[in-house]
């Protein structure tokens, strides 16, 4: 915590009896490991000259800004002059209603974080560190995915004069979604964004940011991807060993990516992207056995004709492969006329060569894979709190420098309310956000 020296004789018991909501920054304060940031800034500024706005009301301020999901400066400071005990907390008693602020100031500060967006980073992976003392399991099982987070300008700045009120960093991406009808015919949308994307990495179970990393909204989801696990494997070592599951949607689909984590111990539960052109491929030599592109094995009954879906039985790493089961030896009551003359009848054993994108080490037509699966979910949650709790769903915030620090203190005070949390005394319950309070 940024402490402030008392300069006033009121005692702060009188103004901070009952802070109420206030309660959520001042703990989001005390937990911070912000003292290296401040002693820099001060040394910056020197020990000379006017200091009406001290360092550390300046960058209290800053942080309270975002817990009470101000989109911009002006809404801040509306409320800083009506409110004696945020005052009180963000200052300790140096600001009165008379010495709140300009509004050039708080952007000068804010010019000077961004050159300090190193030591942002390295509070952030101090807090996801100190996590890891509450959650034992934390880092087990991860999700990643990309959020789009568009700029306040529709378009690039054409004026070079423009400075900080100007947009000249920020870049077009796309994002295509894609199905098929009930009919069987197929359906495309594209959506079109001006800005950048924040790509997160999370634990699933607990739905707490362990890595991100800030690209425009032009590169692709999976090169960026492998960036953010090496980035997340340098910064957290003892958090990426502990990992065995890592879960994404189609865009990360990759054979090179998930033998990467393979290599490393970690199963990669990610959907496939739909490729063929065809519904199903003949299977290795098997006259009789197809499968298709999500791994689904099928057997034709030599006598009948009938086809059936084949049961998984499991992965053999000794192998690498894994393992399908004739569904007549697995279901009772199942009868097939031409069991004996099927070359399948005993199960088989397909290397994972065959197609390393279809067959996986946890087939995707399994229960345990739909079931793993669904945390993924978890990334998107966070996205969401990220939108619409901490102020990206409706911002005026342009450029590059700007974007990345406000991301970056976004997830700082998340974490951050995590770790507050899991310190309180009556802290048995599972719900770590309870200290995010959604908007009106």
């Amino acid at each position: 915590m940024a402490i402030i020296p008392q300069q006033t004789f009121f005692s702060p018991e009188d103004v901070l009896s009952d802070l109420g909501d206030l309660k959520r920054l001042q703990v989001v304060l005390e937990n911070l490991p912000d003292e290296q940031l401040v002693r820099t800034l001060e040394r910056e500024r020197g020990k000379t000259g006017r200091d009406d706005y001290p360092v550390r009301m300046m960058w209290n301020l800053m942080i309270a800004g975002i817990v009470f999901q101000h989109t911009t400066i002006t809404g801040l400071l509306r409320e800083l002059s009506r409110n004696h005990q945020l005052r009180w907390v963000v200052s300790g008693g140096q600001m009165t209603s008379s010495s709140i602020p300009s509004e050039d100031a708080m952007s000068r500060f804010q010019k000077r974080l961004t050159k300090h967006q190193d030591l942002v980073d390295t509070m952030f992976d101090e807090i996801v560190q100190k996590l890891r003392d509450y959650f034992p399991a934390l880092g087990e099982r991860l999700a990643i995915d990309s959020k789009m987070i568009e700029s306040a300008a529709c378009r690039r700045s054409q004026s070079a004069t423009s400075g900080g009120r100007g947009e000249h960093e920020a870049e077009y991406g796309k994002k295509s979604y894609r199905g098929k009808h009930q009919d069987g015919t197929t359906w495309e949308k594209t959506t079109t964004y001006f800005g950048y994307k924040v790509h997160l990495l999370v634990d699933s179970s607990y739905e707490i940011p362990l890595a991100y990393q800030m690209t425009t909204a032009r590169p692709h989801d999976l090169p960026i991807g492998k960036e953010l696990v090496q980035h997340y494997a340098k910064s957290q070592p003892a958090l990426y060993q502990t990992c065995r599951i890592l879960t994404a949607d189609r865009g990360y689909d990759s054979v090179s990516f998930a033998s990467t984590l393979a290599e490393d111990g970690i199963t990669a539960v990610i959907d496939t992207r739909m490729l063929w052109k065809e519904a199903e491929k003949p299977l290795m030599d098997y006259d009789n056995l197809t499968y298709n592109e999500n791994g689904e094995v099928r057997c034709c009954c030599p006598v009948s004709g009938t086809v059936r879906v084949m049961s998984n039985r499991g992965y053999e790493a000794s192998r690498d492969c894994v393992r399908k089961q004739c569904p007549v030896r697995v279901y009772r009551g199942m009868v097939c006329p031409g069991q004996a003359q099927c070359p399948a009848s005993r199960g088989i054993r397909i290397p994972c060569s065959t197609n390393k994108r279809v067959f996986t080490r946890i087939p995707r037509d399994s229960k345990k894979w739909k079931r793993l699966y669904k945390a993924r979910t978890s990334v998107e949650r966070v996205n969401s709190r990220l939108e619409t709790s901490y102020g990206f769903q409706q911002h005026g915030i342009r450029g590059w420098k700007k974007m990345r620090l406000r991301v970056s203190l976004a997830l700082l005070v998340m974490a951050t309310k995590t770790l507050a949390h899991m310190k309180r005394t009556d802290s048995n319950s599972t719900n770590y956000n309870s200290l995010v309070k959604m908007p009106a």
